[in-house]
């Protein structure tokens, strides 16, 4: 029996991994449900555990590419657009979208209801473009530094793991701001999920500090208390996050952490 029971929890973990997995990334998931088949709500919620699994994985592909560019001797900032565009593949741009359209609903300074309409609308205006450029260039130039100063597993692993233990956090921290949407599956998550969601970040955590590499840890705090302000006025806005809100912390605590870390390293 307690074989069994072990047995069928491993088998549900599989699913909700393939579900964030499938969901965050282009990567292929066996597992998932089929395309075009929505995955049951509980099971939606049960992914969000492993979102910052995902993305651990993602920066380590993309690290891996890092590696093989710079034995390649391809020019620092060629390579660097080029990891910009590996990211940009592998995620399908879906955290991108969600800070173009943030950008553009808080920067149409309307009222609730409106910047809502403004950020459903699949159509991106003036604002979203500037965010999306401002984000962009910062991700390719401090991928440039990052990959002259030698390719450091652990920035990349801790950035983007971070970027997607952010939406766990957030989901647990406020409301659903929509009676529905891509995100309101989402509601019922709590703290315990967040807990629970951290633990894949102990991998980078881990490397980080047995390289001493502190700037890697101070950037995640900045990153976190950055996020958790802006979140939290967002909220208070609208009544509380949406999908594309979560999207945009990702890209903000990501970039974030990327930064900060370099920033920091230089100064110690």
């Amino acid at each position: 029996m307690v074989v069994a029971g072990v047995y069928r929890r491993m088998v549900r973990e599989m699913a909700a991994f393939a579900v964030a997995l499938r969901f965050l990334s282009r990567i292929p998931a066996p597992a998932a449900p089929a395309a075009g088949a929505d995955p049951p709500d509980d099971l939606i919620r049960r992914s969000l555990r492993w979102y910052p699994a995902v993305g651990v994985l993602l920066g380590a592909l993309l690290w891996a590419a890092a590696e093989l560019l710079i034995r390649a001797r391809v020019p620092v900032s060629g390579g660097a657009a080029l990891l910009v565009a590996l990211d940009l593949w592998l995620t399908g741009g879906l955290h991108l979208d969600g800070w173009m359209d943030t950008a553009d609903g808080l920067g149409s300074r309307r009222e609730r209801e409106q910047i809502l309409t403004v950020m459903r609308d699949s159509r991106v205006g003036a604002v979203g473009v500037m965010a999306a450029v401002a984000v962009l260039l910062l991700e390719w130039s401090f991928l440039q530094i990052w990959m002259t100063g030698g390719a450091r597993a652990e920035v990349l692993l801790a950035s983007w793991g971070m970027g997607r233990w952010i939406m766990v956090w957030a989901v647990a921290a406020h409301p659903y701001a929509r009676s529905r949407g891509m995100g309101s599956a989402l509601r019922g998550a709590g703290p315990g999920d967040a807990a629970a969601a951290a633990a894949a970040l102990a991998i980078p955590a881990g490397i980080a500090v047995i390289g001493r590499h502190w700037s890697v840890v101070f950037g995640g705090a900045a990153a976190f208390f950055a996020a958790r302000m802006w979140a939290g006025r967002i909220a208070r806005k609208l009544g509380g996050l949406t999908g594309d809100v979560y999207g945009a912390l990702c890209v903000l605590s990501q970039i974030c952490l990327l930064v900060i870390a370099e920033v920091v390293d230089r100064w110690t």
